[in-house]
């Protein structure tokens, strides 16, 4: 067995898919048609007339069914006629849009209410056999009430025109209560935003829905039909497809060279010099001031005369008569002892004058004993 490449699978794959989802897309929306409510069919289709039914848009032909809640648009050159249930006609001009919006069949010929609202375009309005309070047509400007079998309605822009075929209607402005009737053929109506014109003689119309019946178009389009329009079949709802799987076939990687990474090198980086802005500082405050600087005065030393020592001590009583010893004069010794210089008679001798070393007095010679001041010894 031979090994298939990946690639070769991928187109069975995808028709695979695409039939799966296109037989998925038929089978919603039979089923979402078959789930809605059944209103009427198409008895004129002429050119490009399109339904959409739940966000779905399909091109439509000859006995296509239509349904509640769907919408009809038709194209340049395109008509279209629509019959109910109720064998009420209701035909589209070109460039035209209707919303099938309720109708409520009662399952004998008539329906209990009609709603339809025309958002563009032209359209022919013919009843059926339901009652005729039953049939309400809204659009942009005005409500419709049907009170009689034929009328003409046209939305261009801003203005609604209604004109009187056969029978009665009764026009309103939507967004006011102010209504006009029409009971003769041929008068209209021109309705606004917020007022109401006419009714408008017959002579005086400017348009009508049956310049659209050229002899080239179905005479259908225009006249009453009396009966339903033979229906085309639904699609049958097909089965689910059955889930299968394509065969897988692992394939060989293929061997790829390894790729080499090219880098180029960056450019020199250019270092320049950059001007940096010096900051601005604003003292709006005067410097601080501390008074006048101190001057440092050394003391001065004094140095004795003779090198070391210290200085003669002042005398200790510093008063007149005082000898430098410190002491005053003394007396001699009395006659019968000796004593110091200085001293009375009888008496030792006192402390005489200092001697020649600083600071230690000198004693004084014994006394004779007499009264002699001079006689003395130097030391004991």
């Amino acid at each position: 067995m031979g090994v298939l490449r990946s690639a070769t699978n991928r187109p069975r794959q995808r028709r695979y898919l695409l039939a799966i989802a296109s037989t998925f897309l038929a089978t919603s929306i039979a089923q979402d048609a078959s789930a809605q409510t059944l209103i009427g069919g198409a008895t004129v289709i002429q050119n490009d007339v399109r339904g959409d039914i739940l966000g779905r848009r399909s091109k439509m032909t000859v006995g296509d069914r239509i349904f509640q809640d769907q919408s009809v648009q038709t194209a340049n050159d395109s008509l279209a006629k629509f019959v109910f249930l109720d064998l009420t006609n209701m035909s589209l001009g070109p460039q035209s849009q209707v919303k099938l919006d309720k109708f409520v069949y009662d399952g004998e010929g008539k329906a209990k209410s009609v709603s339809v609202t025309a958002l563009k375009g032209a359209f022919r309005f013919i009843s059926g056999q339901s009652q005729h309070d039953a049939y309400e047509v809204t659009t942009p400007q005005a409500v419709i009430g049907v009170r009689g079998t034929t009328y003409d309605v046209q939305v261009a822009g801003a203005v609604t025109t209604v004109v009187l075929q056969e029978g009665e209607v009764n026009v309103c402005v939507r967004n006011t209560a102010n209504c006009r009737t029409l009971n003769e053929p041929g008068t209209s109506v021109n309705v606004t935003q917020n007022s109401i014109e006419g009714p408008i003689p017959a002579g005086n119309k400017t348009w009508d829905f049956g310049s659209l019946c050229a002899p080239g178009v179905s005479s259908d389009l225009c006249n009453r039909t009396t009966q339903l329009a033979t229906l085309n079949p639904l699609p049958p709802a097909a089965p689910p497809p059955t889930s299968v799987r394509p065969q897988r076939r692992h394939a060989r990687a293929p061997v790829v060279a390894p790729r080499i990474r090219q880098v180029e090198a960056p450019p020199p980086r250019v270092r320049r010099p950059v001007r940096v802005a010096r900051p601005v500082i604003y003292d709006d405050y005067p410097p601080p001031y501390y008074g006048p600087r101190p001057v440092y005065i050394p003391p001065v030393v004094a140095i004795p005369p003779y090198g070391g020592g210290y200085w003669p001590r002042p005398p200790r009583y510093p008063r007149p008569g005082m000898g430098p010893g410190g002491r005053p004069p003394g007396v001699g010794r009395p006659p019968y002892g000796g004593g110091y210089p200085g001293r009375p008679p009888g008496m030792g001798g006192g402390r005489g004058p200092g001697g020649p070393v600083v600071g230690i007095p000198g004693r004084g010679g014994m006394g004779g004993g007499g009264p002699s001041l001079r006689s003395g010894r130097g030391f004991r």
